[in-house]
């Protein structure tokens, strides 16, 4: 565990001190009124005591139950209430909207969302109309505001639009976190971190890094009079534009694989086929957290008349010189090394 303490006095400024809540009890389902740990009970007294060297002239939170608990003390011993504003309340995650994926695509694109979530935008512009009532209502006050991950975060965005997701995932395990911004009026002036406590993850999956994931990719090498067909993909393809390769595509969950190979094939290459046996089995990483596995079999036409999906622009029967000229070359190795060639009766 990280803390990091700054402090630093200012006078004739309105200091609003923005306190992440501590860290809560993630496996509790309802947002609204998810408690705190109790690690994060223990934490809070950490902000209690921290925000008792300031003289605070109000405090105000989300609704949300771990966001006023995280401050309730320091309400508390200042003999003051909390107020809490509805706007200040975290963003609504809809269908997986806390995932790695929906993270960076949330913010490359603040109008984006998830089914039945709420966009970073809207989350902003809820919280910046909070905050600019607050600043407008305790003018050269110290106000202590209970707030979330995101909510925090695309109010340091709208003041620094430099803050962008991994400065979001930077602090995404700092529970709690203490940022003060300075006003002279309604206009910023500076931000300081004051403090953090980092918290070891608690769970299964990081939402704020990939999960590994293995996929399976079946492939067929269909042959036809002593042919194999190759399939070029379209100009238009973001993975590989104009590659050819073999016909196959991935398995889905809980697929046959011989039935999902002739699924495949069907989609592509509009072919009938009898599956005659596994060529080969190769495995490779395409990233650090992505895993292929690649399944090649064999298998026969029962005519060599092709319709191609709209995925992909010209098709050929090859025999062995072409497909050495026109296949990727990890491809060709791995047809070497697995003696495809004899296997296969590829002229």
């Amino acid at each position: 565990m990280l803390v990091r303490k700054i402090t630093k006095g200012l006078i004739d400024l309105t200091s609003i001190f923005f306190v992440r809540h501590a860290q809560p009890v993630h496996s509790h389902e309802d947002d609204r009124t998810r408690p705190l740990s109790m690690g994060g009970i223990a934490d809070s007294k950490k902000v209690t005591e921290f925000l008792s060297r300031f003289s605070i002239d109000f405090f105000i939170s989300s609704p949300y139950k771990r966001s006023m608990d995280t401050i309730s003390e320091s309400a508390k011993m200042a003999n003051m209430k909390i107020h809490t504003d509805e706007r200040l309340r975290e963003r609504q995650k809809g269908d997986d909207g806390n995932n790695h994926g929906l993270f960076r695509k949330r913010w490359a694109d603040f109008n984006f969302h998830e089914q039945g979530g709420e966009s970073l935008a809207i989350v902003q512009k809820r919280n910046m109309d909070a905050l600019f009532d607050i600043l407008a209502n305790h003018k050269n006050k110290n106000v202590v505001v209970g707030t979330h991950g995101t909510a925090l975060s695309t109010i340091l965005n709208y003041y620094n639009p430099s803050f962008a997701c991994d400065d979001f995932l930077r602090i995404i395990d700092f529970m709690p976190y203490i940022v003060r911004l300075d006003f002279d009026g309604e206009t910023y002036i500076q931000q300081e971190e004051l403090l953090v406590v980092e918290k070891e993850f608690v769970g299964t999956n990081r939402a704020d890094k990939p999960n590994n994931v293995i996929i399976v990719a079946l492939k067929a090498i269909i042959v036809f009079n002593g042919k194999a067909l190759i399939i070029q993909r379209s100009s238009d393809d973001e993975v590989g534009a104009d590659t050819w390769e073999f016909v196959g595509g991935r398995l889905d969950f809980g697929e046959d694989l011989e039935v999902a190979l002739k699924r495949e094939i069907h989609e592509e290459a509009g072919l009938n086929v009898m599956v005659d046996k596994l060529l080969y089995a190769a495995t490779f990483k395409t990233h650090e957290y992505r895993q292929m596995v690649i399944l090649a079999y064999l298998c026969t036409a029962t005519n060599d008349k092709v319709v191609l999906s709209t995925e992909h622009q010209n098709y050929l029967w090859a025999n062995k010189k072409q497909i050495l000229e026109m296949l990727p070359k990890p491809l060709i190795t791995n047809m070497n090394q697995h003696d495809v060639w004899c296997n296969a009766n590829i002229e």
